[in-house]
């Protein structure tokens, strides 16, 4: 999620999902200082430089990694939403 857009602040968004229980298990901002929130049963709020430092190298796993590109093709369909907040 961007923390903004154009002049635009989404601060009341991200803290009125932030703080809600919800199905989002984090909330991910596209921005180099969001920091880190949490709330008890609410979703966490990281930046996405924090979020890619928590994923998983693939190159201990090149098996799987083999078998996952195997199972996809060029002509596959990706259904990828942008939303506007």
């Amino acid at each position: 999620m961007a923390p903004s857009i154009g002049p635009r602040s989404l601060s009341d968004h991200i803290s009125l999902l932030s703080g809600s229980r919800t199905a989002l298990g984090s909330i991910v901002l596209l921005a180099p200082d969001a920091g880190q929130r949490n709330g008890v049963g609410a979703p966490s709020v990281v930046s996405y430089d924090n979020f890619t430092l928590t994923g998983v190298s693939m190159a201990d796993h090149e098996d799987q990694l083999q078998r996952a590109e195997a199972a996809v093709s060029a002509d596959d369909v990706l259904n990828l939403q942008f939303t506007s907040g």
